[in-house]
């Protein structure tokens, strides 16, 4: 299955590294909420451009990017990550998700931690 929005959160922090951001708590939940039903690989993406949406801007204003400091570059705001959310869409189909979903239920493991389990084969 896709990632739940708990996941989805913590892949953000993954991708964003240690890439300067003023994203706050509440900006977060935002993006998650956004980004249902996006994949890992989505939500790098969606980092990726909104990472590069802070040097596009100086680069349209004049500014040469070779040779920068991070410190020379905004940090990623909601608005990019928005942006970007605009221009990645989910690369995963609902009807994809529901036949790995079939297929797992009939051919995968089923696991299940139960408390009836007696331990007996």
């Amino acid at each position: 299955p896709l990632p739940c929005a708990a996941s989805r959160q913590q892949l953000l922090h993954i991708h964003l590294g240690r890439t300067r951001h003023a994203l706050q708590q509440q900006d977060f939940a935002k993006v998650v909420h956004h980004t249902a039903g996006y994949s890992g690989s989505d939500l790098r993406h969606v980092v990726q451009e909104a990472a590069n949406i802070p040097l596009r801007e100086l680069s349209r204003n004049g500014g040469s990017i070779v040779g920068l400091t991070e410190d020379a570059i905004r940090p990623i705001q909601l608005d990019d990550m928005r942006k970007a959310c605009k221009h990645v869409r989910p690369s995963v189909k609902q009807d994809d998700v529901l036949v790995h979903e079939e297929w797992n239920l009939k051919h995968g493991a089923r696991i299940e931690l139960e408390d009836g389990d007696d331990g007996e084969w």
